[in-house]
């Protein structure tokens, strides 16, 4: 008899919560209004949102450890707007996410974004990264400087996964594992 193939999980990724964007950046910019209806539709419809580490928790227990109708919400880079937009929202419905952080912009702008237009976009600072890791968002390193990893040498690629977590690991006071 064949096995049943797992049911897919739903992964949500997100970028920047702002109605502003340049034509380039559009499509990894998310209107906040738009945002806030998508978490309450999930959280209306009974999922359950893990962090990445509860994830693979999740996969790495016993059967029945995974949650019915799983759901994992992600955002990537550190914009300032995950702590001033997307935290209340996730905080008021009870969500939980994971947040990768590029960590040579803390508390500057996206300088990486520059040639589209978004080089002013303001990341996260360290007490707002201390801000969502208390009130459960998983912390996740995303490299320093936001260079494709697959097109540098591999002892600079090895520098930006290590001096990442690093750096977020003194900002929050403990480990940090996952890695975007």
């Amino acid at each position: 008899m064949p096995t049943q193939a797992p049911t897919p999980i739903p992964i949500l990724l997100y970028h920047s919560l702002s109605a502003d964007a340049t034509q380039p950046y559009r499509r990894f910019s998310m209107d906040p209004g738009r945002f806030a209806e998508q978490m309450e539709h999930i959280a209306a419809g009974g999922y359950t949102t893990l962090t990445v580490a509860e994830l693979i928790a999740a996969f790495d227990g016993p059967p029945g450890s995974m949650p019915d109708r799983p759901l994992v919400i992600t955002f990537d880079d550190g914009f300032e707007d995950m702590h001033s937009v997307a935290l209340p929202v996730l905080t008021r419905l009870g969500l939980h996410s994971t947040a990768y952080v590029v960590t040579a912009y803390l508390g500057a702008t996206a300088r990486w974004l520059a040639s589209i237009g978004e080089g002013d976009r303001p990341m996260l600072c360290g007490e707002q990264i201390r801000d969502l890791d208390a009130a459960g968002v998983e912390i996740g390193a995303h490299s320093c400087d936001h260079v494709p990893l697959d097109e540098i040498g591999l002892a600079e690629a090895i520098r930006e996964v290590h001096e990442s977590r690093r750096r977020l690991e003194q900002v929050v006071g403990q480990s940090v594992a996952p890695f975007a």
